[in-house]
């Protein structure tokens, strides 16, 4: 009953204390130390553990359910922002090729269809560039 057991008094005298070496057991030897695991248990149909087990059990299938709700909803709405950035992204590089195509001085295949007999690609730089002008002024 005494192992590992330190007791103080009243006294206010200091106390020093060292703990001490068995001598019995030998440096290299290893004591394995054994975690007894209890059995597992099962509670019984009809008890108040077993009522209570069955109300955790519930709960945690709603939790399982509503996360797995969740994550579909979000994954929808991932899907459904990527297809809206990638309607916006081409259209916006449509406007990119169509501006660089009248920059260089090449007409369009559409362009040059449905526009009339008197424009062409210097009329459309011409017009470009009367757009800049106000601006770089």
């Amino acid at each position: 009953m005494t192992d590992n057991l330190f007791m103080l008094g009243n006294s206010a005298r200091p106390v020093r204390v060292e703990f001490g070496i068995d001598a019995d057991t030998e440096v290299d030897e290893v004591v394995p130390v054994v975690s007894e695991e209890p059995p597992p248990h099962f509670a019984q149909p009809g008890t108040l553990e077993f009522d209570f087990a069955l109300k955790w059990r519930e709960l945690a299938l709603v939790h399982l359910a509503e996360k797995e709700k969740l994550r579909e909803l979000q994954r929808q709405e991932r899907q459904i922002l990527w297809q809206e950035q990638q309607s916006i992204y081409k259209r916006e590089m449509g406007k990119m090729q169509k501006i660089e195509i009248l920059l260089s001085g090449q007409v369009p295949q559409q362009c040059s269809s449905n526009s009339t007999a008197g424009t062409n690609s210097s009329d459309a730089r011409d017009g470009l560039e009367s757009k800049k002008r106000p601006r770089d002024q």
